[in-house]
């Protein structure tokens, strides 16, 4: 089991963690600034925790999970990003459209 790979599903579950902070700030500033009273909110959803809990949880494991990366993974890695960074050009396009 010494050349087992570590896999990436750490390492996407932070990522959706960031995603899922970035995207209702973005929103938040596109639609009509981004004021404290936003950010408590927010810190205090179950939308937040339910995103950023496994992101927290499996942490410690993302650089034993990118120590053995590989091309297959980093296309995987992009791939899910690029997706996350649709969704974020999406709301900054609905946003000036209103």
């Amino acid at each position: 089991m010494e050349n087992e790979k570590a896999g990436l599903k750490d390492t996407k579950e932070l990522f959706a963690g960031v995603f899922a902070i970035v995207k209702p700030i973005v929103k938040e500033i596109v639609r009509d600034g981004f004021q404290a009273s936003d950010l408590l909110s927010f810190l205090s959803s179950e939308e937040f925790k339910n995103e950023i809990t496994p992101a927290i949880d499996g942490i410690s494991n993302v650089p034993s999970e990118m120590k053995d990366i590989d091309l297959e993974e980093i296309f995987e890695l992009a791939g899910f990003s690029l997706v996350e960074i649709k969704d974020l050009v999406k709301i900054i396009k609905e946003a000036k459209v209103k």
